[in-house]
């Protein structure tokens, strides 16, 4: 029986409705001799109707093959195998090389070959890449042959002049200089491979703990900060550094060993070089509060301030004290609060003391002192219940007086820089020989800005010899 819809048949059955009448007395049958004849057979519908629709079949005159479609051979009425065939693509050859896909793409057989010429043929085949980067060997090829190409450098992980980066198994590569023609973008650093810029393996630029930290330097903090706002410049800066915030560290080694200290601000190589946990500290300078490990507020300024060139009298733990100028401190080894000395090598040993210099002479409104304490202008002198005395310029000296005759004699005494105004001046006068018993008193009159008088009289020897044989000296103090 034939199977409709499919080509995939071993027997091709054709149907022919012929308007032919046939006696019904004539039937032909169909069969299938040895020879691989074909014999046929007219069947009537009915005897009483042998006119009507016939029935002719065709049989294949070979064994036909699956999938291949049939084909008519010399014979009109035989059919035999085709050159092709269908398994949802289209074959032909009995190869079954030259395809056509249902999808439409055509397969053609080795050695296939195109009519025409001229444009149209194909006589040779060339490659050509940048001399810069390639070698390219074989070209063109107008038979057979091989097309090759090499590179002048191969890519390399490694710095290498001219050669393409690749990429290692890491993903890293090395370079020599490299030359920004936009931005570096670094993510923020999350661990010691990632946001983190080395330098000779080490960490060299990151900011560990907070994107407001900052580290730069070799060995800069850690990996271990969780504090925020730190700064650290410099090989070393805040090496040890955990959980403090606000510190900003300055030079090599600059708070190496803080960890928990906040606020201090530090600049110098070494500055406060052992402060763990003291806060809000100010150290400029070498080595300046180096000892330093808890004190706090305290302001040392110079190098090897708050040290004072004694390692066993460095400020520790003290609070709130002001070193200022080389090798200024302590004096003691007692730590000390509200203590200040300001001069190199300046040494306070006492709590809320100032000590100003170290064997100096102090000058105020004078370049020049001459004295432990000079001043050039006025000086208040008070307490907490009164405004005081203000005093302004001082002079003082002693006069040498000459002999008198009489009992009461006069003199005037000249100030050595005149007064802006008329100033207070007080005397004492005394015998030159200090074992005289000789009694004397004095007054003053006729102050003015360049001189004073005094008048002077002998009180021990009244029924004596009037006035006096030996010299008088007088002693004088003025003021505004």
């Amino acid at each position: 029986m034939p199977r409709p819809g499919s080509r995939k048949i071993l027997m091709v059955s054709l149907f022919l409705f012929l308007a032919v009448a046939f006696s019904a007395a004539q039937t032909q049958v169909a069969s299938l001799h040895p020879n691989n004849g074909l014999v046929w057979q007219r069947t009537s519908p009915t005897v009483q109707k042998p006119d009507g629709p016939v029935l002719y079949q065709l049989l294949f005159s070979t064994a036909g093959t699956p999938n291949q479609i049939a084909k008519f051979d010399t014979n009109p009425r035989h059919l035999t195998n085709s050159l092709l065939s269908d398994n949802g693509s289209i074959h032909v050859g009995t190869g079954n090389t030259f395809a056509i896909a249902s999808t439409g793409i055509i397969s053609f057989a080795a050695g296939q070959t195109f009519p025409g010429g001229g444009a149209g043929t194909v006589t040779s085949v060339g490659l050509a890449a940048p001399v810069s980067d390639f070698i390219v060997s074989g070209s063109p090829v107008t038979g057979t042959g091989t097309l090759t190409f090499n590179w002048n450098i191969a890519p390399t992980d490694t710095s290498t002049a001219s050669a393409i980066v690749k990429r290692d198994a890491s993903g890293n590569f090395s370079a020599g200089t490299i030359t920004l023609g936009g931005n570096l973008a670094l993510p923020l650093t999350s661990s010691a491979s990632v946001g983190v810029i080395t330098f000779g393996g080490t960490r060299f630029l990151h900011s560990a703990g907070s994107p407001d930290n900052t580290f730069v330097g070799l060995a800069a903090a850690n990996m271990s900060v969780s504090g925020a706002g730190n700064t650290g410049v410099g090989s070393g800066a805040l090496f040890h550094h955990q959980t403090g915030n606000s510190n900003t560290a300055l030079g090599n080694n600059v708070l190496y060993s803080n960890t928990t200290g906040d606020s201090n601000t530090a600049s110098g190589v070494n500055a406060l070089f052992f402060n763990t946990g003291g806060g809000f500290n100010t150290a400029i300078g070498l080595n300046a509060l180096y000892y330093n490990t808890a004190g706090n507020y305290n302001v040392a300024i110079g190098r090897d301030a708050g040290v004072s060139g004694n390692a066993a009298n460095a400020n520790t733990t003290g609070s709130q004290n002001t070193f200022i100028g080389y090798s200024s401190g302590p004096g003691t080894s007692t730590q000390l609060t509200n203590a200040t000395a300001i001069g190199a090598n300046a040494l306070v040993s006492t709590s809320n003391s100032v000590v100003l210099g170290s064997g100096a002479n102090v000058g105020i409104g004078t370049s020049t002192p001459g004295a432990k304490l000079d001043v050039s202008g006025t000086v208040r002198v008070g307490n907490a219940t009164t405004t005081g005395t203000t005093i302004g310029a001082i002079q003082a000296g002693t006069a040498t007086l000459g002999t008198s005759g009489t009992q009461e004699a006069q003199f005037t005494v000249t100030f050595p820089s005149t007064f802006a105004s008329t100033p207070h001046v007080i005397v004492t006068a005394r015998a030159a020989d200090p074992n005289a018993a000789d009694v004397f008193a004095v007054s003053t009159r006729s102050i003015s800005t360049t001189q004073f008088v005094i008048n002077i009289i002998r009180l021990d020897n009244v029924s004596g010899p009037p006035g006096w044989g030996q010299f008088l000296q007088l002693d004088w103090f003025a003021w505004q």
